[in-house]
């Protein structure tokens, strides 16, 4: 599988929508400063692959916007 698009809303910081493009053909890389999301953005890339939608897990409670 080659993930081409990333959207994430109501995710953790992420209140508001944020989409992310990749380019398959080249290396991607994420970069910013202290408490601007990457490792959140990660986290909802693993979390759509490995947390069934439905569950009621902690994995998907304490990713719940803070507000």
């Amino acid at each position: 599988m080659i993930v081409r698009r990333i959207a994430v809303e109501h995710f953790g910081r992420f209140l508001q929508p944020l989409e992310v493009a990749l380019d398959p053909a080249r290396p991607n890389l994420l970069a910013g400063p202290n408490g601007s999301g990457k490792s959140t953005l990660l986290a909802a890339l693993t979390s759509a692959f490995t947390v069934s939608a439905t569950s009621a897990a902690l994995d998907i409670k304490r990713w719940q916007p803070w507000q």
